[in-house]
């Protein structure tokens, strides 16, 4: 059950790459869009890598660096999104749901960081607590979109079935 939340969150920060390269090819061939588009590519690029390093750690102390290193990557481009939003080389529009992406998944990194933390002794303690947050999530998602699973799967980066799944095994009521 844990490689698929493991594999849940790559794919998100893996698709958050991909929108990212997406975006820096978006912007103008100017000396500020391709140094703030440098800037952007390597933070976007490197926060899965990092996510990726963690999913391997040797240790909980290790675990918690490379995820506090991919945090800061995501912190920085969330930085880059809005310099490029307040110097309009591209439209608040076309970033978007880039910077909605960026802020989730900081969001999320955050508090895998802070459940690691609190994490005293044996691993088994980690599952319970991705598993709480993971229903907080959902709940929230699902009450955000009053109920519509199409809506509130989309929001999570989970595919209509996949949210299902979740729900099904979490028992989680509509």
């Amino acid at each position: 059950m844990q490689e698929k939340r493991e594999y849940d969150l790559s794919e998100r920060l893996l698709r958050f790459a991909s929108m990212i390269i997406a975006t820096t090819n978006k912007l103008p061939n100017t000396l500020p869009g391709r140094r703030v588009g440098d800037q952007l590519f390597k933070a976007g690029t490197s926060a899965g890598a990092n996510y990726e390093e963690a999913v391997g750690a040797e240790s909980k102390r290790d675990f918690v660096h490379k995820l506090g290193i991919a945090f800061k990557e995501l912190r920085e481009s969330r930085y880059w999104l809005k310099l490029i939003c307040k110097t309009r080389m591209l439209s608040g529009a076309e970033i978007q749901e880039t910077l909605n992406e960026c802020d989730q998944l900081i969001r999320i990194i955050a508090k895998s960081i802070h459940t690691a933390k609190s994490i005293r002794g044996a691993y088994g303690n980690l599952a319970d607590e991705v598993r709480k947050l993971e229903i907080g999530m959902i709940q929230t998602a699902l009450e955000k979109t009053r109920g519509n699973r199409s809506e509130a799967a989309r929001s999570l980066g989970l595919s209509r079935e996949g949210l299902r799944k979740k729900i099904e095994r979490y028992s989680i009521n509509k």
